[in-house]
């Protein structure tokens, strides 16, 4: 035994000194948290040494962890051990003194003491004797990653991932419960001109995880239809991989670079009508992923309620990842600005209101069937990093029908490490795209093409009722397409379609708006015998824009207002020359 280092029975750490078992947390004191005395009668008694006891439980890792820096009251207990930090409940505390007893002290006096009086004399409210502590166990790194696993601590950098440090001060909660060992999946990445190029380890063909990336990137044809690509669609897809990785690292990394304090949405890329969902093609299984590594909140997005002020109760400064999965359509994502780009405030039931600071706070993934609101405002594009899945994998072509089991759950031990070396290059390529800048300077998550994901969110922005309308009301081969005509009949042809004014979100206040959001969805253009809000006219500006919607000025003459939506195709058509 004495060429152990430490060693555990129980609760307690021991190491051998001159012959005899110490406790390596004990207090140095000569003096025991308990005495052996005797009455005026002679007869032997136990007193308990509460002081002693508080500086024996000090000395073993116990705390009280304030809840926040800025709050009044409200704390929690832990115990620190051996580096790891575990919430403990009271009752712990005591078990603690309870196992010191039991395996130090022979006397039946002594030991019956403890057993009847622990609960009054270490009672709930004497535990706020212990010494109160700050949260500042979080260290973040700008370029610097560390994740834990049982066998030690992986430094992720822009350049290297190195397994096998030692662990220090880290919630129990941030360790992987496995064992990581070194096994390159991607050989590198790199940058040339506007594409990206990939180059896979033998080992890549082999990571499950990879694959599910791989497939759910590609939109050009499903499992059963393969078809050679041109070399503008494979580019479009390697973009897409790499849109995944940088994405996936993005969330796996602690530090928040203030050119990066943003949410991650995942959508669907197929376009479909507002409010229709397409599930099944694994959106989940990112969040299910990323809850595998760090720590994670999930909330159900289809139950979460705007205004629910316990929405994030259970939320702590250890946790690294709120997972918001399937939310609705019209989600308020606005709502969440201020826990994106500020502190976050969690008011939990039955304790004080905290507030975890921007730094510590966890960062946001949101998956939906459906376009986010108002994602063409400004205010809500700087907030978000997009990843599109494909319907590579739908209801009726599973991970199952790939892989012959489940992700997760039917994984062996090869499967897992293979994952978790994924994972940290998933990191190491986002800060190498930050680094490098593959977007643009302060930017590591390389953002996927936006075509679909903008289409998408213009669809959702004029509604479906209107979109259904206009597609009958400007049919090419009708008279409206290319005319001029007054807002108010167009208005008034609207809400006959639609059967009133009412149930749709559309008003005569935002017609216009949405009129226009319609022209840049078809590709079309808006009173082209306007100048826009440059300045510019049609026939200037358009030479420079020729896949962008010209979007004119008001036209307004003799007290009436008039729109035009103007396609140059059918123009073309009429005159050919």
């Amino acid at each position: 035994m004495t060429d152990v280092e430490t060693f555990k029975i129980g609760n307690i750490r021991y190491k051998v000194e001159n012959g005899s078992l110490v406790a390596v947390s004990r207090y140095s004191s000569a003096t025991d948290i308990y005495t052996i005395t005797q009455t005026a009668k002679g007869e032997d008694k136990v007193e308990f040494n509460d002081v002693e006891a508080f500086r024996f439980l000090a000395a073993s890792g116990f705390h009280r962890l304030r809840n926040s820096d800025e709050a009044a009251s409200g704390f929690e207990f832990i115990r620190i051990d051996d580096g790891i930090i575990d919430r403990v409940a009271p009752y712990e505390v005591r078990d603690f003194i309870r196992d010191y007893i039991n395996s130090n002290c022979k006397s039946d006096l002594v030991l019956q003491f403890f057993a009847k009086r622990l609960s009054t004399i270490m009672a709930d409210k004497q535990l706020e004797n212990l010494a109160i502590i700050a949260d500042d166990f979080n260290h973040f790194t700008s370029g610097v990653q560390r994740t834990y696993y049982n066998n030690g601590q992986v430094e992720i950098t822009a350049n290297a991932i190195t397994p096998d440090k030692p662990i220090s001060q880290v919630w129990r909660s941030r360790i992987v419960p496995r064992r990581f060992k070194r096994v390159p999946i991607i050989k590198d990445i790199q940058k040339v001109g506007d594409n990206f190029y990939i180059e896979y380890t033998p080992q890549a063909a082999d990571c499950e995880f990879l694959s599910f990336l791989i497939n759910t990137s590609n939109n050009f044809y499903s499992h059963d239809t393969p078809r050679e690509l041109s070399d503008a669609e494979t580019f479009e897809w390697i973009h897409h991989i790499v849109n995944k990785i940088t994405t996936l690292g993005f969330l796996l990394c602690d530090y928040k670079y203030a050119s990066e304090r943003k949410a991650v949405i995942i959508q669907d890329h197929l376009m479909s009508e507002v409010g229709q969902s397409h599930g099944g093609a694994g959106k989940s299984i990112v969040g299910n992923a990323i809850g595998h590594i760090v720590s994670q909140f999930f909330i159900d997005g289809k139950q979460m309620k705007r205004d629910d002020e316990f929405l994030l109760s259970g939320v702590t400064k250890a946790t690294r990842n709120i997972f918001i999965d399937d939310v609705k359509t019209n989600f308020a994502f606005e709502n969440l600005f201020a826990m994106v780009t500020g502190p976050m405030y969690v008011n939990p039931k039955g304790k004080d209101r905290y507030c975890i600071p921007l730094e510590d706070s966890p960062k946001i993934l949101i998956t939906t069937n459906h376009a986010i609101n108002k994602a063409n405002e400004n205010a809500t594009k700087r907030r978000i990093i997009y990843m599109e899945f494909s319907t590579w994998y739908n209801p009726d072509h599973t991970l199952v029908d790939d892989f012959h089991h489940m992700f997760f759950d039917d994984w062996d031990d090869e499967q897992w490490n293979l994952f978790d070396n994924l994972m940290a290059e998933c990191v190491m390529y986002y800060f190498r795209s930050f680094e490098n800048s593959w977007t643009r300077e302060g930017v590591g998550a390389v953002p996927p093409p936006m075509k679909n994901i903008e289409l998408r969110t213009l669809r959702q922005e004029m509604s479906e009722v209107l979109y259904q309308w206009a597609e009958e009301y400007f049919d090419p081969s009708g008279t409206h397409l290319n005319d001029r005509i007054k807002r108010a009949d167009l208005v008034a042809s609207f809400f006959e379609y639609a059967g009133g004014p009412a149930g749709h979100g559309v008003t005569r206040t935002n017609f216009k708006g949405k009129i226009q959001a319609y022209c840049k969805f078809k590709g079309y253009d808006f009173n082209i015998d306007r100048p826009n809000s440059d300045k510019a006219y049609y026939s200037d500006w358009k030479r420079t824009h020729p896949d962008e919607s010209f979007i004119g000025s008001d036209d307004k003459a003799g007290g009436a207002e008039y729109f035009k939506v103007y396609s140059p195709a059918k123009e073309k058509e009429l005159k050919p020359f």
